[in-house]
């Protein structure tokens, strides 16, 4: 699908500015079901756009439920149905696994209700509809479309969900259609605090790493980027740093050096101590926020700093254990990214209220009193956190945490497509081989338009602006630029995880593709 109809069918709507406001008692000519990882929500969510004629009605069930309600635009998406009103949900519960297995076997999942029993219109925005989160196993549907951050062959081993099956590799060709998406940029966030003693540790104290405001919310408004935001001053950490850390080798943060100093002495700051907010948990316990198996954010990670699943030396990322939360490492685990958000945002603002929105793991884990003990219950705590996110999460600095680069490289699209940052992947879309008619026509919409460079440069692209740079998506079709100096206005990579005739895998070290330019920094 060409571009060319996105933007004619973005100015359409623009001219009209007509309103859906359908409401939820609706009864809708068409419904797609769309479940899996929660990084490609921005992304779904500005495509539903361009395939309407109105503005669509958006239904909301806390962070990981989203659905859009509008009359499509039939001659923009190719459906025979002329202009239907369709609603299109989207799951992000569960994160990537939800979007391969239940796809493949055809497995009924949970789904939101979108009823005037369920919704109400939100007191302040416009066509917003605020909704009650289904419970487990209510409205059982079939995923029409499933989206994972990674190829379904990684959902073995570790990356299996909690109570599901491993992906069969030969099932996955058997029965459903696979279509390689845009490339997408994760990280390694760490909280504020914790970012600023690593600041301090390896660029000093003075100016101009630590002057200036910690962050400003709405430095994209006044265009001031504190000096200490700026990729310059972000503090860096090693790949075998972090894949201790994930793999739970490291259990306090006294164990930690920056430098050949001690992270949580005093001493190692000197006059710069009083501005480091130090843990105040006993035991400066390192804090994990990870996400659930079957999370393709996790399952990158996995893939990238400790081999999992990739090798049989590969190592499993740690898990929540009761007999290590007192002496580290303490893990949490969050079902959708935003639960990650939230989890780095208490640990840093000494709420601790993670535990509320975080899932029962070994049948303790944040929600039995009389395991945690007051250790994780007390929100008095404050402690340092480190977790693992795509870069289209807080480029506002709305919460407390705070990326860091990776082996001295900052998680931008120009790292990535110079092939000095490692930690990205190759999504992927997949569909049944039995879906047919209009429905096949919005997921070919979809998956089409997900990897058009220009959509990603110029309709999604100033969304994921950092302080330190450009982050977010890269297509994965396409020329890359001759100089191999990537354009954000049409962002391709130059790298695949698929060389030649390969199918994707993102176990492989990326390849620069046949004839593109491969940079030397």
């Amino acid at each position: 699908m060409k571009l060319t109809k996105i933007s004619a069918a973005v100015a359409a709507m623009a001219i009209s500015g007509t309103a859906s406001a359908f409401g939820p008692a609706t009864v809708h000519d068409l419904e797609l079901y769309i479940s899996g990882a929660s990084a490609q929500d921005k992304a779904i969510s500005a495509l539903i756009t361009t395939m309407c004629s109105d503005i669509p009605d958006h239904y909301t069930a806390g962070k990981n439920w989203n659905a859009w309600s509008c009359t499509l635009n039939s001659a923009a998406v190719g459906t025979t149905l002329v202009n239907p009103k369709v609603l299109i949900q989207k799951r992000s519960a569960g994160g990537s696994g939800m979007g391969v297995a239940p796809v493949m076997n055809a497995t009924a999942i949970d789904s939101m209700a979108i009823s005037a029993a369920n919704c109400t219109a939100d007191a302040v925005v416009a066509n917003q509809w605020n909704c009650g989160a289904p419970a487990t196993g209510a409205n059982p549907r079939v995923p029409d479309l499933g989206v994972a951050d990674v190829n379904p062959e990684l959902f073995v081993g570790a990356n299996v969900p909690d109570g599901g099956a491993a992906v069969s590799p030969g099932d996955i060709s058997l029965l459903m259609n696979t279509k390689s998406a845009a490339a997408l940029v994760f990280g390694i966030p760490v909280t504020t605090s914790l970012r600023d003693a690593l600041q301090v540790l390896q660029f000093g104290a003075g100016a101009p790493c630590a002057s200036g405001p910690d962050g400003l919310a709405n430095w994209k408004t006044t265009g001031v980027v504190p000096a200490r935001e700026t990729e310059a001053c972000m503090p860096s950490l090693q790949r075998n740093q972090v894949a201790s850390i994930m793999a739970g080798q490291v259990a306090s943060w006294n164990d930690f050096y920056v430098n050949g100093k001690r992270i949580t002495d005093p001493l190692a700051y000197g006059t710069a101590a009083a501005s480091i907010s130090f843990p105040t948990d006993p035991n400066s316990v390192v804090t994990v926020c990870r996400r659930v198996n079957g999370s393709g954010t996790q399952a990158q990670m996995s893939a990238n700093f400790l081999r999992s699943p990739c090798s049989s030396a590969g190592v499993a990322p740690v898990r929540y254990n009761v007999a290590t939360e007192f002496n580290g490492p303490l893990v949490l685990e969050g079902k959708g990214s935003g639960d990650v958000n939230k989890c780095l945002d208490d640990m840093e603002n000494a709420t601790n209220l993670g535990k509320n929105v975080f899932p029962v793991v070994g049948g303790t884990q944040g929600n039995n009193p009389t395991a945690d003990g007051a250790l994780f219950n007390d929100p008095s705590y404050h402690r340092w956190a480190i977790g693992l996110q795509s870069l289209e999460k807080n480029p506002d600095l709305q919460f407390g945490y705070r990326f860091v680069k990776i082996d001295g490289a900052a998680p931008t699209i120009d790292n990535v497509a110079n092939g000095t940052y490692l930690d990205w992947a190759e999504q992927s879309y997949q569909w049944r081989k039995a879906l047919a008619g209009d429905k096949l026509a919005i997921v070919n919409h979809i998956t089409s338009n997900a990897a058009n460079a220009t959509f990603l440069g110029t309709t999604l692209g100033p969304k994921f602006d950092y302080t330190f740079g450009r982050s977010g998506f890269l297509a994965t079709v396409g020329t890359p630029a001759a100089n191999g100096v990537v354009d954000h206005l049409a962002p391709v990579v130059p790298y695949t995880h698929a060389p030649g005739t390969a199918p994707l895998d993102n176990c492989r070290v990326p390849m620069v593709k046949a004839g593109a330019a491969s940079p030397v920094i």
